[in-house]
């Protein structure tokens, strides 16, 4: 019943081609290509389409001896499936174990799942869409449902990241003005009494960490809730900007937490259900997998670094702020310069084995081209080397252009100078600001 309906569905589709101007072949290869269909079925197709062009003929036509147009059903075959250039998915294939696969049809043909499927495909009307049913039709709308929550999580990580920066920032923005001189800036007494009646207890811990921080001996303000602002200074503003990210940053953790666990939850959902449709798939993927991972590692393995990952010690907002501070302020030179972990190439062995299995353009070219292309990358842009839509963006330009110009090469450059400009500003002191050792 299901080829039948594909058989129709092709005919129809190839005759509403004819009626629009299309030659008969031409509209039939269109059709073939445009639904996935095998060689059986365009010899269907093409039989029932020539039958259907004879008798309009002969009803139609004064002369009915006259020669007309029909579809070319072996040329058609030929066009769709002759010798190509090997594709990357089939160069990919190759990585496959050559496992024989036997299927035993009659099996299927008891399995409960198999007639409640065929029962619900026999109900459904004559119009009905058959590209749905197909594999290639029911893979398209699990990639596309992916792609959407894929888009969703990115956006919710992207302002989340965002949110982080700010509250670093502004932290460290107050910091610094408090670590100025006295008659520069608004005195800690008065500015923690401001901040205490506008915000309570909550803000204690912040308070006392912005003191410790700016190394100051001045006094300290008094904690009297009641008191009413007429007339806030202007670091008052500043550390309501950091309380309202700070609190933002512990919802945007925990809906990027959810986020990320349902995404993985339905990649596994759509994984499972794959595998049990094809049982040979999950042994294919993973030799394939781990064939393309071991190919990346050897390429990108001289980028790796010897030394350990420094760990940080707390888990909340106030812990991480103050070895951040800790960790500034152990240091006569700005920092941090661009450091490379073991954790850092691991993220970049993830990222562009995503992008190269899933870009439209990157996934049509040989892997070790890509591989070399982002190496050239890392040496000019080693900053921009995580950011995923940078590095896609310049590595398809790079090789569909067979290179980078010099021109987008000093580009890339000053664009990863100014990004580590720019973290150092967030992230770094100088020695002027490093506090008096006592005596």
């Amino acid at each position: 019943m299901q080829a039948l309906k594909i058989i129709k569905h092709a005919l129809d589709s190839t005759i509403e081609l004819i009626n629009k101007g299309e030659q008969p072949t031409t509209a039939l290869e269109k059709v073939a290509r445009e639904l996935d269909l095998n060689p059986n079925y365009i010899q269907r197709t093409g039989e029932l389409l020539n039958v259907a062009l004879h008798y309009d003929h002969f009803k139609k036509a004064s002369d009915k001896a006259s020669d007309f147009d029909i579809a070319d059903i072996p040329g058609v075959t030929s066009n769709v499936f002759g010798e190509k250039e090997k594709t990357l998915a089939q160069k990919q294939a190759e990585w496959f174990p050559a496992i024989p696969e036997e299927i035993n049809y009659n099996k299927f043909l008891t399995n409960p799942g198999f007639k409640k499927a065929e029962a619900e495909i026999e109900a459904t009307p004559a119009n009905f869409d058959s590209f749905g049913i197909t594999y290639k039709g029911q893979f398209k709308k699990a990639a596309d449902h992916m792609s959407r929550l894929s888009r969703e999580l990115d956006e919710i990580q992207t302002e989340k990241a965002a949110n982080d920066v700010y509250v670093e920032a502004a932290f460290f923005n107050l910091v610094s003005g408090f670590k100025k001189e006295a008659a520069s800036r608004t005195a800690f007494h008065d500015f923690e009494t401001q901040v205490f009646a506008e915000y309570g207890d909550k803000a204690t811990p912040y308070l006392d960490l912005i003191y410790k921080s700016a190394n100051l001996s001045e006094d300290r303000g008094t904690h009297d809730d009641k008191k009413i602002n007429f007339d806030n200074c202007k670091e008052v503003e500043v550390f309501g900007s950091f309380m309202k990210a700070a609190s933002a940053s512990v919802e945007l953790e925990k809906e990027a937490a959810e986020a990320e666990t349902y995404v993985s939850e339905q990649k596994d959902k759509f994984s499972t259900m794959g595998h049990a449709l094809n049982p040979m798939a999950a042994a294919f993927e993973k030799a394939a997998c781990d064939k393309l991972a071991d190919e990346l590692e050897v390429e990108i393995k001289v980028f790796n670094v010897m030394h350990k990952d420094a760990a940080e010690g707390g888990h909340g907002l106030i812990d991480t702020l103050t070895n951040k501070y800790n960790q500034l302020s152990q240091t006569s030179k700005v920092t941090p310069n661009f450091r490379n972990t073991v954790l850092d190439n691991r993220d970049r062995v993830s990222m562009l084995q995503e992008l190269i299995m899933t870009d439209p353009i990157l996934s049509k070219q040989p892997p070790h081209k890509v591989v070399n292309a982002y190496q050239q990358f890392i040496r000019l842009a080693p900053q921009l080397s995580k950011e995923k839509e940078v590095v896609g963006s310049t590595l398809r330009e790079m090789l569909m252009g067979q290179g980078l110009h010099v021109t987008d090469a000093n580009q890339l450059v000053e664009g990863n100078t100014n990004v580590l400009k720019q973290h150092q500003l967030l992230h770094g002191v100088t020695a002027t600001d490093k506090p008096a050792d006592k005596k």
